[in-house]
């Protein structure tokens, strides 16, 4: 959005109010204590969860206010949506995604010193790769994600003939997921760190004990990577923007490598014009890698282009897969 009057400027800066509220909620799991049908009041949630009772009860009034729970004298009890998506044992992934939103939060705190410097700041950042309960909300986190992405990307592309496909960085493996749907013969191989795959196999086994599918531990910007050979295709989703362009295009050329004759490199990421500042989330996610990579940022279509033709690829499309981000395919 475009920032035009007063008004507009101090309902954007005061928007963290409201996100701030839900994650704080969620993070403390505070819809756990107030399941729909059996309402319980501040003192009760406060015991329960071993908070004080003033900051129980402001926050459960402060959720009440934006519908998020429903207050009938002294007692609270979750609204529709919150019993769907923002309890402990919901189905949903959305309490995945709030908790990495809540995560972010913190790390965008460190913005100014990362202007700064152009370096992350935030002491807590490595966990994701560190920390396993840490990795395991983010891994969930983008599962959330990127299965519908990878439903939508699947349906867009021209699958005929692909029986192998490589997913280089893939997290929980939510895209091989989805093109195995689509190729139930399919025979696919994830690629991640050892952390990573002890969650994707959570969830792969989650969705079908019985797909054909390989995980491999692999460092995917290491000099010495090899993804192996003969791949008819290969995935690489939410990736290029961790690093800058010597990492990505020694990462296209050990793709390259990887692909048969046939093979198409699928890329999707969030990409910006010639500007940089088109589209907006685009631009917004920039930030992000900010406050988070040493290199990362979101990268002009333009710029991966360059790389992919550096990298040996002799032609570039995009196409339309219907997702929030970009998706471009090499060949």
């Amino acid at each position: 959005m475009k920032i035009t009057t007063p008004e507009q400027l101090g309902k954007v800066v005061g928007g963290y109010r409201i996100a701030r509220i839900i994650q704080t909620a969620v993070k403390l799991r505070i819809f756990d204590y107030i399941r729909a049908g059996k309402p319980a009041d501040a003192k009760t949630v406060a015991l329960k969860a071993g908070f004080s009772y003033r900051g129980t009860d402001i926050l459960l009034d402060a959720l009440t206010a934006l519908g998020l729970t429903t207050k009938t004298g002294n007692e609270y009890e979750n609204s529709s949506l919150a019993e769907q998506y923002l309890v402990s044992n919901t189905t949903s992934m959305q309490i995945f995604s709030i908790d990495h939103a809540e995560h972010i939060y913190r790390r965008w705190a460190y913005l100014p010193e990362s202007v700064h410097d152009g370096l992350p700041h935030n002491p807590e950042d490595n966990s994701v790769i560190k920390d396993a309960e840490s990795n395991r909300v983010f891994i969930r986190a983008m599962h959330a994600r990127g299965l519908e992405r990878g439903r939508k990307m699947a349906s867009a592309i021209d699958l005929s003939n692909v029986r192998r496909v490589a997913d280089i960085g893939g997290g929980a493996g939510s895209y091989l997921i989805a093109f195995a749907e689509k190729i139930p013969e399919m025979e696919g191989v994830l690629f991640d760190l050892d952390l990573t795959l002890q969650t994707a196999r959570d969830i792969i086994h989650e969705h079908d004990a019985n797909l054909n599918f390989q995980l491999q531990e692999c460092d995917i910007f290491a000099e010495n990577t090899s993804f192996g050979n003969d791949f008819d295709l290969v995935l690489l989703s939410n990736i290029i923007h961790i690093v800058g362009p010597p990492e990505n295009i020694r990462l296209f050329k050990h793709i390259k490598d990887a692909m048969n004759s046939r093979g198409r490199l699928i890329i999707q990421d969030f990409l910006l014009d010639d500007t940089a500042t088109e589209p907006a989330d685009a631009a917004f996610f920039a930030v992000n890698m900010l406050t988070g990579t040493e290199t990362g940022r979101a990268w002009r279509e333009t710029d991966v282009r360059d790389w992919l033709r550096e990298a040996g690829f002799s032609s570039v499309e995009r196409i339309d897969a219907n997702t929030d981000s970009d998706v471009l395919i090499a060949r």
